[in-house]
């Protein structure tokens, strides 16, 4: 004689604990963890499970428990017995061995877990579980930040597709931002602010829940907006010295919505790094939704030294008025005159000035005149030295004629 057994599942849930200590069920019920926190839709499959132990006190034998922790924004689980020998008739579950619910259908739970799910039927027939969590409705976040120069995706679930609906309520009429949106319809619109844009927008996301848990017809959405998001590298494309080693490299983001988040191609995630002769990239990011912005910078390295020729030493007379004077550099920009107490025209930072010697400095036999140096990039300044030679006025004799 064939007896088809009218089977029950029973779902309990203990709340932030997974202790046998507090377990509906004795220790001899086969235990597993279940961790669906990845996100609001996971899916857990068990490998085949024979039942044992009992559960309620003792009043359901034959038993399984699962400890299942789930995503903050999930509305609760499913559970379906997908292999094995499946009963005939109808199987429920229910929440502390009381209300029951439908295999198949949803268990609405409330927070992360572990909440305490055990499922019990006679016989000791091996089978494997399904345990799938959805989502309750919710969006990215509350609040949004995008920038002026950038597109972003928003996205909502726990609503059924093709009944969502997104409305700008704030500035303005209703729908007067809806322009700024992909599609109105849609689970997943991308949001692209046009020209002179208000610095928020408030959308309201409605639709009809998938969840009869959480039944949040609507939802409000800020979205902020920036000015654009710039970048630059600097120095931008630098030159070391031919003896130098490294150069610093710093990317100076404006704009967006700071803080900033670094990260270059070498790895680092530091404003500044220390390159050496190379090509170099910065990807930098913040606060909003948007993608990186990416600056690069090419570190090349001088074939020839910083140099400097103050010129030929000048033998003059003492009573000149002026002396021309003519430097070169190689690598370096220019140069800087030191010393001297008399006047250079134009400047002491022209190469090629005029030197005016004070009185004092023309009764002397030598002045030593220095240039170094200047606008170098990366090397270290160099000098050189011009000596003026002034020839003094020769001696007389005083010589009486009758």
């Amino acid at each position: 004689m064939l007896l088809r057994c009218f089977c029950t599942l029973f779902f309990l849930m203990v709340w932030g604990t997974s202790s046998l200590a507090q377990s509906p069920c004795n220790a001899s019920t086969p235990t597993h963890n279940v961790n669906l926190s990845s996100s609001s839709t996971a899916v857990w499959n068990s490998g085949s499970i024979v039942r044992d132990g009992n559960c309620c006190s003792g009043t359901l034998n034959n038993c399984v428990l699962f400890l299942v922790s789930v995503h903050p924004n999930s509305g609760g689980v499913i559970l379906q017995v997908y292999e094995g020998g499946v009963p005939v008739g109808s199987m429920t579950y229910s929440s502390s061995c009381g209300t029951t619910v439908a295999v198949g259908s949803q268990m609405c739970l409330t927070g992360s877990g572990p909440h305490t799910i055990f499922f019990c039927k006679p016989g000791s027939n091996a089978n494997t579980y399904i345990i799938t969590s959805f989502p309750k409705p919710n969006l990215i976040a509350p609040e949004v930040k995008v920038n002026q120069n950038c597109s972003a995706s928003l996205w909502v679930e726990g609503y059924v597709p093709g009944s969502v609906n997104w409305t700008s309520i704030y500035p303005g009429t209703a729908g007067q931002y809806n322009s700024y949106l992909s599609c109105t319809n849609c689970s997943n619109p991308v949001f692209t602010p046009g020209l002179s844009p208000p610095t928020y927008i408030d959308y309201q996301v409605s639709g009809v829940p998938v969840s009869t848990c959480n039944l949040i017809y609507s939802l409000p959405l800020r979205v902020y907006i920036n000015p654009a998001r710039m970048l630059s590298i600097s120095p931008l494309n630098p030159s070391i010295c031919n003896n130098g080693i490294s150069v610093t490299l710093t990317a100076q983001p404006s704009g967006g919505s700071p803080p900033y988040i670094y990260l270059w191609n070498t790895g680092e995630i530091t404003q500044s790094i220390l390159a050496t002769p190379g090509n170099y990239s910065c990807a930098v990011t913040d606060q909003s939704l948007c993608t990186s912005t990416i600056a690069n910078s090419l570190v090349s390295i001088n074939a020839t030294a910083v140099s400097i020729n103050a010129g030929a030493d000048i033998e003059t007379c003492y009573n000149v008025s002026a002396v021309p004077l003519n430097a070169t550099v190689e690598i370096a920009t220019g140069g800087q005159w030191i010393g001297g107490l008399g006047s250079f025209i134009p400047s002491r930072n022209s190469l090629t000035p005029i030197y005016y010697p004070t009185n004092a400095e023309k009764l002397v036999d030598s002045l030593p005149l220095i240039i170094q140096t200047t606008g170098n990039g990366f090397c270290s300044p160099v000098n050189d030295t011009i000596i003026l030679y002034f020839q003094q006025k020769p001696l007389t004799s005083n010589i009486l004629h009758n």
